[in-house]
This record gives C-alpha cells, structure tokens and sequence, in this order.
C-alpha cells in the first residue's frame, strides 16, 4: 500500500522516495538534492557543449536520489606518453557527471523515472560530429544543483547502462536503482 506525503510540491511515498510529476515552474525552485529529467527538443549545441532553457523542456520526473554525486569528467583527444615517459595530453573539455541512487520504488514509480531516461523514448542527436563518434547518442535534460555552479543548473545529459534491481515481492518495491548521467 502507497502511503503518500506531501512536502511542498514535492510527494513522498512509504520508503522516503520522491517521484512527481509536480515540477517546479522555474529552476530556482528546484529543492536542494532534487533532479529532474525531461526530453530537451530545443537544445543549441555551441563549442563549450550544448544549452537548453528550463522553460523549453517537457519535464518528466522528479526524483530525490538517497545518493548524490557530481562530478567532473575530463574530455581528451589524445593522451599518451613520450619515449622518454613525458605524460602529452590534447584536453578538448570538461563534462559533468551525476552518479545518483534512487531508494526503493514501486513498480510504477521505477517505470516513470525508467522510461524517462529511455532512449527509445528521448530525441536522438544525429550531428556529423556524434555520428562520426559512433551513431545517434539519446540525450535528454537534466536540472540538479551543482557545487561548481553554486546553485541550480539545467544540462543536456544521456544515460550509462541501467541496470534494474532485484524485486523485494513481501514489500513489493524495487531495490535501490543507481543511475549514470554524462553531460553532451
């Protein structure tokens, strides 16, 4: 049985998890610890990466992840060392990645935040530069605090491999769901 409290616009069910489709009008709405996806139509791809505006995405889901890690992932042409062992490295950028872990879920509830991330289900890039990289790369927008930033932020992102918990059938949940995002 779902048992479901509200705390502002956010709902929590039995376990503590956080999933809604209730989503806060601007991004400096959105409450610390929370992230929410949607599919980012309107994405301009410049040099630096690529930029969405909060208010151009169809949100999704909303969840509040039980674990919570951003962090920076440096983006090279090439690397490799000399004949002398002299490290040479061509640094193209810096991406962010989210590592989160979702508490245990309903089945529907782990099906919305699923199919959110899905990518039969989000627009595909299909740019000659991600083609040459290695086909069409399934993208969708992520907003979540960041401490580089010092605040909200709204990032085009695609997913690691998912991988699905088992099911606990006495209290029929999904276990803890941990989730890869990279930003483009």
């Amino acid at each position: 049985m779902d048992v479901t409290k509200t705390n502002g616009h956010i709902k929590y069910n039995s376990v503590g998890i956080a999933v809604t489709t209730t989503i806060p009008s601007s991004l400096s709405a959105l409450p610390v610890g929370c992230v929410l996806i949607g599919s980012a139509a309107n994405r301009v791809k410049h040099d630096w990466g690529y930029t969405i505006a909060f208010a151009d995405v169809n949100w999704k889901v909303m969840v509040k992840p039980s674990k919570y890690q951003v962090g920076l992932q440096d983006i090279d042409l090439e690397a490799g060392r000399t004949a002398t062992g002299i490290m040479i490295r061509h640094k193209k950028g810096i991406k962010r990645a989210i590592s989160a872990t979702l508490p245990a879920m309903t089945s529907t509830e782990i099906s919305r935040v699923l199919k959110a991330i899905d990518p039969n289900d989000t627009p595909t890039s299909t740019s000659e530069e991600e083609e040459t990289a290695g086909g069409m790369t399934a993208c969708f927008a992520v907003a979540y605090h960041d401490p580089w930033v010092g605040g909200p932020t709204c990032k085009v992102m695609y997913s690691g491999d998912r991988i699905v918990p088992m099911y606990n059938g006495a209290l029929n949940l999904w276990n803890e769901l941990p989730l890869e995002f990279v930003e483009m």
